[in-house]
């Protein structure tokens, strides 16, 4: 309330309620869930049942606890996500039609183009983005047949 300037706790309620809808809506355009669902999260508190001071002890607990602990697995798929980000930024839109994925640091390329030197210049692009340890090409090259 304080933030927004608002007195009326009526109108601040309405204001938190309007934005979790929006950002809702966010998560479900990008991801396809509900991020009011429980069982996408490790722990839920109501704070109207539990004291806030209580849920903090609960959460910094847990964040301390092996369970949540930061491991090279764990951080694998977040490095690969970083890496197809790179990637994608790095080749769309002038290589449309291509579908980068990796795993663990190797880009897997497939789709199909018309253009065999296209291919080649996407993979070799692809090799210099920071992260990539290995490229592989599965596109496939379209020929397009005069029709008669």
């Amino acid at each position: 309330m304080k933030r927004l300037g608002i007195r009326d706790h009526l109108l601040a309620r309405r204001e938190i309620e309007r934005n979790d809808q929006a950002h809702n809506g966010t998560m479900q355009k990008r991801f396809g869930i509900d991020w009011t669902d429980p069982p996408l999260y490790a722990i839920v508190l109501n704070t109207a049942r539990i004291p806030v001071s209580d849920c903090v002890e609960h959460i910094a607990r847990l964040a301390e606890s092996s369970a949540f602990q930061e491991t090279a697995e764990s951080r694998a798929p977040l490095v690969d996500d970083l890496i197809l980000s790179r990637v994608r930024a790095a080749i769309e839109p002038r290589f449309a039609g291509i579908d980068p994925q990796v795993r663990s640091g190797k880009v897997t390329l497939t789709g199909g183009c018309s253009d065999e030197r296209m291919i080649v210049e996407a993979v070799r692009l692809v090799h210099t983005v920071e992260g990539v340890t290995g490229v592989e090409s599965q596109i496939r090259h379209i020929t397009f047949q005069p029709s008669t």
